[in-house]
């Protein structure tokens, strides 16, 4: 029951628990409301089903309200994502703010948003997360579509009467870049959930010559798996190079697989499927580096997730994670300079267990005294409470 003293804030998004294959969106999402349950009324409104699931989720009820901790979710069947329903849903939610959890969701944000704009929604105060979605790298896919409904919003003037969440600088630049520098848009990384550390010794069985790495995303375009792949051609040692992560983009994993096949005998590249969240941190203390040549990232929980479990990280300048090798922890290079790629990976290879060891807790250190829940709850905290103070 609402406790009414709370706000009362009504979540839209494509994908929430139990689902877990979208990623550090549903992630975001799922942190949010377990970590702010206690101070915040949440409701929250998405889908039935996980990323190409035909099936909805196993014990829950579709087209009602659930219980979720101290929150309340509405899993949808596909049948039941309409215009008048999500209308109606809303209207009947109760709820004082919308806080829209991705730029380009079709059903979950672009329609609220079209609806609120004439005025057939009666919530008013509204919060936009585009989790990364305007970073070049993103836009890059369906660019034409994405490209069309940018144009939308800037003529319909949607972008107005918007409190915005970037969780970098850079994303607030992009976001200005887009809709003008007279937007209210307030910087709050994520609230990512971490277990605390047992046992804080270290493990790895490493020998000079040889180099295991794992690449934990989804297998898309931004995430730059196919450079992964081909920077790894160039490396000498014995490799193994594991990859886990959803297949969004089956024709890229297509390209994927083809130079897969053109690897030298020295790397064994496999396909380990999706990984449960429940199992990251234990898969990923195996390997000896996280390798993800992103094209853009507004967070990226695996990143962290990887320097938690003691894992140095090699991945692009495309991150809010900067100066990784000044740190001791890794390595943050440009896309446009392979040759520092292979450097890198090159000294992984030769490094001895010692060396790599410190770099780990240098890691594990890294996030602990830098990843700051307390702070970055009570700005959220205070976002949904100047939302209703200020009526966006």
């Amino acid at each position: 029951m609402n406790n009414p003293n709370k706000v009362n804030v009504l979540i839209l998004c494509d994908y929430f628990a139990p689902g877990y294959k979208a990623g550090g969106a549903l992630k975001a999402v799922v942190s949010i409301v377990e970590h702010l349950g206690d101070h915040i009324n949440f409701k929250i409104i998405t889908r039935d089903r996980d990323i190409d699931s035909n099936k909805s989720y196993d014990n829950i009820s579709a087209n009602a309200w659930n219980k979720y901790n101290n929150s309340s979710v509405y899993y949808l069947s596909p049948e039941k994502q309409t215009v008048l329903n999500i209308r109606k849903i809303i209207n009947e939610s109760n709820c004082d703010i919308i806080y829209l959890n991705s730029f380009f969701s079709s059903r979950f944000t672009i329609i609220p948003l079209f609806l609120i704009k004439f005025r057939l929604i009666n919530i008013k105060n509204i919060i936009l997360s585009p989790r990364g979605e305007l970073f070049s790298g993103a836009l890059a896919l369906k660019k034409i579509k994405k490209k069309l409904y940018i144009k939308i919003f800037q003529i319909a003037q949607l972008y107005r009467n918007i409190k915005w969440i970037a969780t970098t600088k850079t994303e607030q630049f992009e976001i200005q870049h887009f809709f003008g520098i007279n937007l209210d848009i307030q910087i709050i990384n994520d609230l990512i959930q971490l277990k605390p550390h047992l046992d804080k010794k270290i493990y790895f069985n490493k020998t000079p010559g040889s180099l295991k790495i794992i690449f934990l995303s989804r297998i898309a375009k931004n995430k730059n798996l196919l450079g992964a792949i081909n920077i790894l051609k160039n490396i000498n040692g014995n490799i193994i190079f594991d990859i886990y992560g959803p297949i969004s983009d089956k024709s890229y994993w297509l390209e994927c697989k083809n130079s897969i096949s053109e690897l030298p005998e020295n790397i064994k590249a496999t396909y380990c499927g999706i990984i449960h969240p429940n199992e990251v941190d234990d898969i990923l203390k195996k390997y000896h580096v996280f390798f993800l040549p992103t094209m853009g990232e507004n967070f990226c929980y695996a990143i962290i997730e990887a320097l938690y479990s003691g894992i140095p990280v090699l991945i692009s300048d495309k991150t809010p994670w900067r100066n990784l090798e000044t740190l001791d922890i890794g390595w943050d290079l440009s896309l446009d300079e392979p040759n520092k790629f292979i450097k890198a990976l090159q000294s992984l290879v030769e490094m001895d267990e010692n060396t790599l060891r410190t770099k780990s807790i240098n890691a594990i250190n890294f996030v602990t005294q830098n990843i700051s829940i307390s702070k970055n709850k009570l700005l959220m905290i205070k976002l949904f409470g100047d939302t209703i103070k200020s009526g966006a």
